[in-house]
């Protein structure tokens, strides 16, 4: 289960807890932008399994630029919190390479597929 903007903390404990009791992972997405800040989540971040990085949130405000220096950051909250890290937005080749220099084995993105109707 993706959370997609920040959520009070005692209830990440108990969708956390739920989820848990039921081998169903819970992932915060869009880490580093909107109100998914640091800020916000970090208090969340023991209750998670998953933390999501959007690319193509970086790309879509003009600051593609700045994705290596919030990876950089985001993977390492990941191995201290003993996270899995997805990107998603990997849409070539070089996404790929990117996604491999961190260490990143979960991603999403069109180079894989576009989203359709199930």
């Amino acid at each position: 289960m993706e959370l997609t903007e920040a959520v009070p903390l005692d209830k990440v404990k108990e969708l956390s807890s739920l989820l848990h009791q039921n081998s169903i992972s819970l992932v915060i997405d869009d880490v580093g932008t909107g109100s998914n800040t640091y800020e916000n989540i970090k208090p969340a971040l023991p209750y998670v399994d998953r933390i999501k990085f959007a690319m193509q949130n970086f790309r879509m405000s003009g600051h593609s630029e700045l994705i290596p220096k919030y990876l950089d950051f985001w993977v390492n909250q990941a191995e201290k919190y003993c996270l899995d890290m997805v990107i998603e937005g990997v849409e070539d080749y070089k996404d790929q390479v990117l996604a491999k220099k961190y260490g990143i084995d979960i991603q999403q993105g069109y180079l894989y597929g576009k989203p359709a109707m199930v």
